[in-house]
């Protein structure tokens, strides 16, 4: 009788195999999934950081921006604002006011991607028609 040792221990290979196979796959949907929470969270973030801005413009009629045409907000990692410029910032621009309305647009980025805009109208204060 021959023996059938070869061919358990081929089993016991493929069967290995098989296992890292499924394992490297499992481990990339585990990356590809972190990735995407990451992102996702990012563009919450974005969402939050703009509207915040939004309303704190409206509730100060603007003045916020003082003269300025343009303003902007850098974030860290974290999201924390930062005084340097960070991989994550807010433009905040403002454009052309209409009738007693002033009028911007808030954008944050992620480096040159955008991550969320918004545009923002209020109520100038003192407008005589």
């Amino acid at each position: 009788m021959k023996s059938k040792a070869p061919l358990v221990l081929m089993e016991e290979v493929i069967m290995v195999l098989a296992f890292a196979f499924a394992m490297a796959v499992c481990m990339k949907i585990f990356v590809l999934s972190y990735d995407v929470s990451n992102e996702t969270k990012n563009a919450s973030v974005a969402m939050f950081k703009a509207q915040n801005m939004a309303e704190t413009i409206k509730r100060t009629g603007g003045e916020i921006l003082e003269e300025d045409t343009e303003k902007y907000i850098y974030y860290d990692e974290d999201w924390k604002e930062s005084s340097v410029k960070e991989d994550f910032y807010m433009a905040v621009v403002r454009t052309e006011a209409h009738e007693g309305t002033g009028r911007a647009e808030i954008t944050v980025y992620d480096g040159e991607e955008v991550l969320f805009g918004i545009p923002v109208v209020w109520q100038e204060v003192g407008y005589d028609e």
